[in-house]
């Protein structure tokens, strides 16, 4: 009864752990276009604006794509 316990607290503390990586990642990705769409946009000459828009909607859609990916624990 013991092991168990001591097994069910380490995958809790395992799930914790991937939750908040997961969550970093995601916030990193989430702040990227605005980090480099300036720079990105005077390298290639076109419009930062435009850029930035089109950054941040293809980086959204690629998260909620793999967002729905599920890890299994057991």
């Amino acid at each position: 009864e013991l092991f168990e316990t001591f097994q069910k607290d380490s995958q809790d503390m395992v799930k914790t752990q991937v939750y908040r990586l997961g969550r970093q990642v995601r916030d990193s990705w989430l702040n990227w276009p605005a980090r480099v769409s300036a720079l990105m946009a005077a390298d290639l000459g076109i419009d930062e604006h435009a850029l930035h828009q089109a950054l941040e909607r293809y980086v959204r859609e690629h998260l909620n794509d793999i967002g729905e990916g599920k890890l299994n624990f057991d």
